[in-house]
């Protein structure tokens, strides 16, 4: 599977998501607007992110990052 940017998840989310609900109170009421755009947005960066983690933990020694991911979970 070929990377994404975070636009092409932000685009994904859009187009499965035309529309998103909250329930406040017992209610369900729909989330529009920058609402509406910063969740599809925070959710497209975890996507984007979790996508750059995985790829560092499959390229293990390879990545520059590896060791600093090892370093900080061992002394976390």
């Amino acid at each position: 599977m070929a990377d994404k940017t975070k636009a092409e998840f932000l685009q994904q989310l859009k187009d499965d998501n035309t529309k998103i609900y909250d329930n406040v109170n017992g209610n369900r009421i729909e989330i529009t607007g920058s609402e509406y755009d910063s969740r599809l947005d925070d959710k497209a960066e975890g996507m984007y992110n979790a996508q750059e983690y995985n790829k560092i933990v499959s390229n293990g020694g390879q990545h520059k990052d590896y060791e600093i991911m090892r370093t900080n979970a061992i002394t976390s």
